[in-house]
Protein backbone atom coordinates (compact mmCIF):
# COMPACT_ATOMS: atom_id res chain seq x y z
CA UNK A 1 0.00 0.00 0.00
CA UNK A 2 2.88 2.32 0.81
CA UNK A 3 4.44 1.69 -2.60
CA UNK A 4 1.24 2.68 -4.43
CA UNK A 5 0.96 5.88 -2.42
CA UNK A 6 4.60 6.72 -2.99
CA UNK A 7 4.21 6.03 -6.74
CA UNK A 8 1.22 8.40 -6.92
CA UNK A 9 2.98 11.08 -4.86
CA UNK A 10 6.02 10.95 -7.12
CA UNK A 11 3.79 11.12 -10.20
CA UNK A 12 2.06 14.20 -8.81
CA UNK A 13 5.46 15.81 -8.14
CA UNK A 14 6.50 15.10 -11.74
CA UNK A 15 3.34 16.86 -12.91
CA UNK A 16 4.18 19.91 -10.80
CA UNK A 17 7.72 19.99 -12.17
CA UNK A 18 6.51 19.65 -15.74
CA UNK A 19 3.99 22.44 -15.22
CA UNK A 20 6.72 24.68 -13.80
CA UNK A 21 8.75 24.03 -16.95
CA UNK A 22 5.87 25.00 -19.23
CA UNK A 23 4.66 21.51 -20.06
CA UNK A 24 1.30 19.85 -19.41
CA UNK A 25 1.34 18.79 -15.78
CA UNK A 26 -1.66 16.51 -16.09
CA UNK A 27 -0.25 14.70 -19.12
CA UNK A 28 3.12 14.15 -17.47
CA UNK A 29 1.49 12.97 -14.25
CA UNK A 30 -0.55 10.46 -16.22
CA UNK A 31 2.54 9.37 -18.15
CA UNK A 32 4.46 8.78 -14.94
CA UNK A 33 1.58 6.82 -13.36
CA UNK A 34 1.36 4.54 -16.40
CA UNK A 35 5.07 4.06 -17.05
CA UNK A 36 7.38 5.17 -14.25
CA UNK A 37 8.05 8.35 -12.26
CA UNK A 38 11.78 7.75 -12.82
CA UNK A 39 11.38 7.61 -16.59
CA UNK A 40 9.13 10.67 -16.59
CA UNK A 41 11.62 12.62 -14.46
CA UNK A 42 14.44 11.80 -16.86
CA UNK A 43 12.37 12.84 -19.88
CA UNK A 44 11.14 16.07 -18.28
CA UNK A 45 14.71 16.92 -17.28
CA UNK A 46 16.06 16.23 -20.77
CA UNK A 47 13.42 18.26 -22.59
CA UNK A 48 14.19 21.94 -22.76
CA UNK A 49 12.03 24.48 -21.00
CA UNK A 50 9.06 25.35 -23.15
CA UNK A 51 8.65 29.05 -23.82
CA UNK A 52 5.12 30.39 -23.55
CA UNK A 53 3.52 31.25 -26.86
CA UNK A 54 2.79 34.93 -27.32
CA UNK A 55 -0.88 35.73 -27.25
CA UNK A 56 -1.87 37.39 -30.48
CA UNK A 57 -4.79 39.68 -30.09
CA UNK A 58 -6.55 40.53 -33.29
CA UNK A 59 -8.76 43.53 -33.51
CA UNK A 60 -11.20 44.01 -36.27
CA UNK A 61 -11.40 47.51 -37.63
CA UNK A 62 -14.94 48.78 -37.96
CA UNK A 63 -15.88 49.22 -41.49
Amino acid sequence: MFAIGFWCLCSFAIGLLAHALGRSGAAWSLFSVIFSPSLALILVAILSKKEPRPHVRTTHAPG
